[in-house]
């Protein structure tokens, strides 16, 4: 046992993270080591289910989201800075390394995106089934991944012809003979959570 007891093992412990956060910070793959640090951290905290919306209040359950993963980078003494309202990237230039977390909740497995298709660089952490029961097809899990990975890897020809024709659209919006009426198409993207490998269940009893 250390002269210290608790005090130098806890100091050990600190030191070992503090490398952990070096490495994370300084590999070629930085973004990613530093997303695996606040995931681990996260996941070793527990406490991670948060039950439905209330009324219809979904913000405020994507908000109780959002304040697990504000924890860990606060525990993680991380520097961050926080979305404006009703903006994506939730967390930004995380660590001052540009690792941007983006915190999505669905009790029903679909993700609304609105306008906003989730970018390949942004990193995602998924609530998911938080109102399942035992009896429940899909148990709550929490999912981590990137935009890319979380879209299932779309083939850019594909995306690129979704905005062709979302640009013709826009163009016969404009056309005349609409009379006083104005249209504006847009995106309404969503994503099915459904096929997505990696998920990783929760305790209901935690």
């Amino acid at each position: 046992m250390s002269p210290l007891g608790g005090q130098g093992l806890r100091a050990n412990k600190t030191v070992k993270m503090c490398l952990s956060y070096a490495d994370a910070l300084f590999s070629p793959h930085a973004r990613q080591n530093l997303f695996d640090v606040i995931k681990s951290r996260l996941l070793a905290k527990g406490g991670l289910l948060i039950f439905g919306t209330d009324k219809g209040k979904t913000q405020q359950s994507g908000t109780r989201a959002e304040g697990k993963v504000k924890e860990v980078l606060d525990e993680l003494n991380l520097f961050y800075t926080c979305a404006p309202s009703q903006q994506h990237r939730d967390f930004r230039n995380i660590g001052n390394i540009g690792l941007d977390i983006e915190v999505k909740k669905s009790d029903k497995g679909i993700i609304k995106c609105n306008d906003t298709r989730p970018p390949e660089d942004v990193f995602y952490i998924v609530f998911l089934y938080q109102k399942s029961t035992e009896k429940s097809k899909h148990k709550p899990c929490i999912w981590f991944g990137t935009g890319d990975e979380l879209c299932g890897h779309p083939e850019l020809e594909a995306l690129r012809e979704v905005d062709i024709a979302m640009e013709n659209a826009r163009k016969i919006a404009k056309s005349k003979g609409l009379g006083n009426l104005k249209l504006y198409p847009r995106y309404n993207w969503s994503v099915n959570c459904a096929g997505l490998s990696g998920k990783i269940e929760l305790d209901p009893e935690q």
